[in-house]
């Protein structure tokens, strides 16, 4: 039935699977959030967040975006 329309099953089968990385990516999601969880923790016990919210959250943001970024030079070397 695929056929007939024109589709290639095989190419239909790899659309919908995750990345072999998914674990990886995962994995370095979770340790770059506990490496900001850590550096906010340091910095709520020396007094040195001040009195903005957003400080925490961003933390948080850029130590997460910086795993992601080591992910993707991980993955771009395995696939060399």
């Amino acid at each position: 039935m695929m056929i007939e329309k024109g589709l290639n099953p095989i190419d239909e089968e790899n659309k919908y699977k995750r990345p072999q990385s998914f674990g990886l990516m995962l994995g370095l999601i979770i340790f770059g959030l506990g490496i900001g969880l850590v550096i906010i923790a340091v910095l709520v016990n020396l007094d040195a967040l001040g009195k903005s919210d957003a400080t925490p959250v961003a933390i948080l943001a850029l130590c997460g975006g910086s795993a992601l970024i080591i992910g993707g030079y991980i993955e771009n070397r395995k696939k060399n």
